[in-house]
Protein backbone atom coordinates (compact mmCIF):
# COMPACT_ATOMS: atom_id res chain seq x y z
CA UNK A 1 0.00 0.00 0.00
CA UNK A 2 2.49 2.13 1.13
CA UNK A 3 4.63 1.88 -2.75
CA UNK A 4 1.23 2.50 -4.88
CA UNK A 5 1.19 5.56 -2.31
CA UNK A 6 4.00 7.12 -3.67
CA UNK A 7 3.33 5.73 -7.20
CA UNK A 8 -0.37 7.95 -7.33
CA UNK A 9 1.22 10.95 -5.07
CA UNK A 10 4.19 11.05 -7.70
CA UNK A 11 1.69 11.28 -10.64
CA UNK A 12 -0.98 13.90 -8.68
CA UNK A 13 -4.23 11.77 -8.45
CA UNK A 14 -3.84 11.93 -4.17
CA UNK A 15 -2.92 14.77 -1.94
CA UNK A 16 -2.38 14.78 1.68
CA UNK A 17 -4.54 16.94 4.03
CA UNK A 18 -3.08 17.10 7.62
CA UNK A 19 -6.18 17.30 10.28
CA UNK A 20 -5.50 18.15 13.87
CA UNK A 21 -7.26 16.28 16.31
CA UNK A 22 -7.77 15.92 20.01
CA UNK A 23 -7.30 12.49 21.26
CA UNK A 24 -8.63 13.21 24.64
CA UNK A 25 -5.83 11.95 26.31
CA UNK A 26 -3.47 14.12 29.05
CA UNK A 27 -2.00 16.05 26.03
CA UNK A 28 -2.96 19.15 25.96
CA UNK A 29 -1.68 19.28 22.19
CA UNK A 30 -3.55 17.93 19.11
CA UNK A 31 -2.35 15.34 17.21
CA UNK A 32 -2.42 15.31 13.57
CA UNK A 33 -3.86 12.83 11.59
CA UNK A 34 -3.27 12.41 8.03
CA UNK A 35 -6.19 11.48 5.33
CA UNK A 36 -5.58 10.64 1.68
CA UNK A 37 -8.26 12.54 -1.09
CA UNK A 38 -8.30 12.39 -4.85
CA UNK A 39 -7.10 15.14 -6.62
CA UNK A 40 -9.62 15.98 -9.44
CA UNK A 41 -7.10 14.47 -11.88
CA UNK A 42 -7.10 11.26 -9.71
CA UNK A 43 -11.34 11.95 -9.68
CA UNK A 44 -11.00 12.13 -13.76
CA UNK A 45 -9.35 8.99 -14.34
CA UNK A 46 -10.85 7.08 -11.42
CA UNK A 47 -14.28 7.85 -13.28
CA UNK A 48 -13.43 6.52 -16.84
CA UNK A 49 -12.39 3.00 -14.81
CA UNK A 50 -15.59 3.27 -12.94
CA UNK A 51 -18.55 1.41 -12.97
CA UNK A 52 -20.91 4.26 -14.36
CA UNK A 53 -24.55 1.96 -14.40
CA UNK A 54 -23.65 2.28 -9.93
CA UNK A 55 -24.13 5.85 -10.71
CA UNK A 56 -21.56 6.16 -7.72
CA UNK A 57 -20.51 9.81 -7.01
CA UNK A 58 -16.52 10.68 -6.80
CA UNK A 59 -15.55 13.59 -5.08
CA UNK A 60 -12.16 15.00 -5.48
CA UNK A 61 -10.24 17.00 -2.08
CA UNK A 62 -11.91 16.78 1.24
CA UNK A 63 -15.86 17.96 0.83
CA UNK A 64 -16.38 19.00 4.46
CA UNK A 65 -13.14 19.61 5.96
CA UNK A 66 -14.77 20.04 9.76
CA UNK A 67 -16.10 16.76 9.54
CA UNK A 68 -13.23 14.97 7.59
CA UNK A 69 -11.82 12.90 10.58
CA UNK A 70 -14.81 11.39 11.47
CA UNK A 71 -16.03 10.96 7.71
CA UNK A 72 -12.71 8.89 6.95
CA UNK A 73 -14.56 6.57 9.44
CA UNK A 74 -17.10 5.53 6.89
CA UNK A 75 -15.17 3.73 4.92
CA UNK A 76 -14.24 0.51 7.33
CA UNK A 77 -18.46 1.08 8.48
CA UNK A 78 -19.37 0.75 5.20
CA UNK A 79 -16.72 -2.23 4.62
CA UNK A 80 -18.40 -3.66 7.48
CA UNK A 81 -21.79 -4.25 6.47
CA UNK A 82 -21.01 -4.63 2.91
CA UNK A 83 -19.35 -8.27 3.97
CA UNK A 84 -22.45 -8.73 5.61
CA UNK A 85 -24.52 -7.61 2.83
CA UNK A 86 -22.70 -9.71 0.30
CA UNK A 87 -22.50 -12.88 2.26
CA UNK A 88 -25.74 -13.08 2.13
CA UNK A 89 -25.69 -12.74 -1.77
CA UNK A 90 -26.53 -9.30 -2.28
CA UNK A 91 -24.85 -6.88 -4.71
CA UNK A 92 -24.03 -3.41 -3.83
CA UNK A 93 -25.26 -1.00 -6.27
CA UNK A 94 -24.04 2.40 -5.20
CA UNK A 95 -23.17 4.16 -1.31
CA UNK A 96 -24.76 7.58 -0.77
CA UNK A 97 -23.15 10.28 1.94
CA UNK A 98 -25.58 12.05 3.82
CA UNK A 99 -25.07 15.66 2.25
CA UNK A 100 -25.98 14.08 -0.74
CA UNK A 101 -29.04 12.87 0.39
CA UNK A 102 -29.95 16.24 2.14
CA UNK A 103 -29.28 18.17 -1.14
CA UNK A 104 -31.80 15.56 -2.95
CA UNK A 105 -34.30 16.31 -0.12
CA UNK A 106 -34.12 20.04 -0.55
CA UNK A 107 -34.13 19.93 -4.10
CA UNK A 108 -37.44 18.16 -3.62
CA UNK A 109 -38.48 20.28 -1.39
CA UNK A 110 -37.88 23.31 -3.18
CA UNK A 111 -39.67 21.64 -6.05
CA UNK A 112 -42.96 20.82 -3.99
CA UNK A 113 -42.83 24.68 -2.42
CA UNK A 114 -42.97 25.51 -6.39
CA UNK A 115 -45.42 23.44 -7.27
CA UNK A 116 -48.00 23.75 -4.84
CA UNK A 117 -47.69 27.40 -3.20
CA UNK A 118 -49.15 28.28 0.27
CA UNK A 119 -48.85 24.58 0.92
CA UNK A 120 -48.53 23.60 4.78
CA UNK A 121 -44.55 23.16 5.64
CA UNK A 122 -44.88 19.89 7.39
CA UNK A 123 -46.68 18.46 5.00
CA UNK A 124 -44.31 19.41 1.88
CA UNK A 125 -41.59 17.80 4.46
CA UNK A 126 -43.14 15.16 4.64
CA UNK A 127 -43.76 14.47 0.91
CA UNK A 128 -40.13 15.13 0.48
CA UNK A 129 -38.25 13.48 2.94
CA UNK A 130 -40.72 10.32 1.67
CA UNK A 131 -39.98 10.70 -1.57
CA UNK A 132 -36.06 9.95 -0.52
CA UNK A 133 -37.56 6.94 2.47
CA UNK A 134 -35.96 9.50 4.94
CA UNK A 135 -37.68 9.45 8.55
CA UNK A 136 -38.54 12.07 10.62
CA UNK A 137 -38.50 12.11 14.34
CA UNK A 138 -40.06 14.71 16.14
CA UNK A 139 -40.65 16.78 13.13
CA UNK A 140 -37.17 16.57 12.39
CA UNK A 141 -35.84 14.73 9.43
CA UNK A 142 -33.21 12.08 9.61
CA UNK A 143 -30.43 11.93 7.54
CA UNK A 144 -28.06 8.52 8.06
CA UNK A 145 -24.07 8.54 7.57
CA UNK A 146 -24.63 6.83 4.62
CA UNK A 147 -26.67 4.66 2.47
CA UNK A 148 -25.93 1.42 0.53
CA UNK A 149 -28.08 0.49 -2.33
CA UNK A 150 -27.79 -3.23 -3.35
CA UNK A 151 -29.35 -5.80 -4.83
CA UNK A 152 -30.93 -8.47 -3.21
CA UNK A 153 -30.80 -11.95 -4.96
CA UNK A 154 -34.53 -12.81 -3.53
CA UNK A 155 -36.19 -9.13 -2.93
CA UNK A 156 -35.06 -7.12 -5.44
CA UNK A 157 -33.94 -3.22 -4.69
CA UNK A 158 -33.47 -2.56 -1.62
CA UNK A 159 -31.40 -0.13 1.23
CA UNK A 160 -30.30 -0.15 4.34
CA UNK A 161 -28.76 3.21 6.49
CA UNK A 162 -25.85 3.48 8.48
CA UNK A 163 -25.12 5.63 11.32
CA UNK A 164 -21.43 5.88 12.91
CA UNK A 165 -22.48 7.23 16.46
CA UNK A 166 -19.66 8.12 18.62
CA UNK A 167 -18.97 8.91 22.55
CA UNK A 168 -19.83 12.93 21.34
CA UNK A 169 -22.89 12.50 20.43
CA UNK A 170 -25.60 14.13 22.42
CA UNK A 171 -28.01 12.26 23.97
CA UNK A 172 -31.33 13.29 22.23
CA UNK A 173 -29.35 13.46 19.23
CA UNK A 174 -28.55 9.68 19.33
CA UNK A 175 -32.20 9.74 19.98
CA UNK A 176 -32.96 10.62 16.64
CA UNK A 177 -31.22 7.89 15.04
CA UNK A 178 -32.01 5.61 17.52
CA UNK A 179 -35.95 6.09 16.33
CA UNK A 180 -35.17 6.89 12.67
CA UNK A 181 -34.55 2.67 12.49
CA UNK A 182 -30.65 3.31 11.06
CA UNK A 183 -28.14 0.47 11.60
CA UNK A 184 -25.53 1.76 14.60
CA UNK A 185 -21.95 0.83 14.46
CA UNK A 186 -19.48 2.36 16.75
CA UNK A 187 -16.10 2.97 16.42
CA UNK A 188 -13.58 0.59 18.73
CA UNK A 189 -13.60 1.95 21.55
CA UNK A 190 -16.76 3.45 21.79
CA UNK A 191 -19.09 1.22 21.87
CA UNK A 192 -19.82 0.76 25.77
CA UNK A 193 -20.87 4.07 25.99
CA UNK A 194 -22.59 4.64 22.96
CA UNK A 195 -24.67 1.27 24.05
CA UNK A 196 -24.86 2.34 27.18
CA UNK A 197 -26.80 6.24 26.29
CA UNK A 198 -29.18 3.86 24.00
CA UNK A 199 -30.17 1.46 26.42
CA UNK A 200 -30.89 3.81 29.52
CA UNK A 201 -32.58 6.25 27.30
CA UNK A 202 -34.10 4.77 24.86
CA UNK A 203 -35.66 1.50 22.98
CA UNK A 204 -33.06 -0.91 23.23
CA UNK A 205 -31.65 -1.65 19.78
CA UNK A 206 -31.18 -5.32 18.36
CA UNK A 207 -27.68 -4.62 18.11
CA UNK A 208 -24.86 -2.26 17.78
CA UNK A 209 -21.60 -3.27 15.48
CA UNK A 210 -18.33 -2.33 15.80
CA UNK A 211 -15.88 -1.84 12.68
Amino acid sequence: MAETLVKLRSVGLIEDHLIRHRSGGHSREPEKVRLIALTREGKRIAGLHADRDREQRLYAGLVKPREALHDSNLYPVYRAHAVRLERGGATIRRVVLDFELKREYLRELRRRERATPGAPEEALKAAAASRHDLPIVNGKVQFPDLRIEYEDRALGPAKVDLELATAAYSRPHLAGKVQAGFTLYTAPGDQGRVGAAVHDDHDPVSEILSF
